[in-house]
């Protein structure tokens, strides 16, 4: 990995302790699994905008491709990434103030900005999670017959 490699000048120029302590209180300390730790998450949104990639699935597929990710995520060359249905559960359920990563996210490319990382005259991001208006809850089931559906199954022979 060269020195000026635009990942490792941003892991060197930030001090990511800021995601870690604003995320704290929706971590507990010693019940069930590891998590991942939010600064991996604020990162892929990072290395997302920066790479204009806007899908995370396609983020994890590049992010287990590309050494310079890795490096970045903390994750060595036999490590396994989070998984999207990881990452999607830590972004919809775990947080419940869902502003926090919005939050992290800027914050990031402030700092980035403010070290002359990155120049900040374009950055478009898509990763919120919005509830659609044909939501499940609100489905109802229809058991109303289908205008010529009898037709169609006499002449096929049902």
């Amino acid at each position: 990995m060269p020195a000026h490699d635009r990942l490792r000048r941003i892991d060197a120029a930030i001090d990511w302790g800021f995601v870690r302590a604003q995320a704290a209180p929706y971590y507990a300390a010693e019940v069930g699994r590891p998590s991942i730790d939010p600064i991996v998450l604020v990162k892929l949104m990072v290395v997302g905008a920066l790479e204009g990639i806007d899908s995370m699935r396609e983020l994890l597929r590049v992010a287990a491709l590309r050494v310079d990710i890795r490096r970045f995520l903390g994750y060595g060359f036999t490590e396994r990434l989070p998984v999207h249905q990881t990452i999607s559960h830590a972004q919809t359920r775990r947080f419940v103030d869902a502003q926090l990563f919005e939050r992290l996210f800027l914050r990031s490319v402030a700092l980035c900005r403010e070290h002359g990382l990155i120049d900040g005259t374009h950055l478009s991001v898509d990763g919120f999670h919005v509830e659609a208006n044909a939501a499940l809850a609100s489905l109802r089931a229809s058991l109303e017959p289908v205008a010529g559906a009898d037709v169609a199954a006499e002449t096929s022979g049902a």
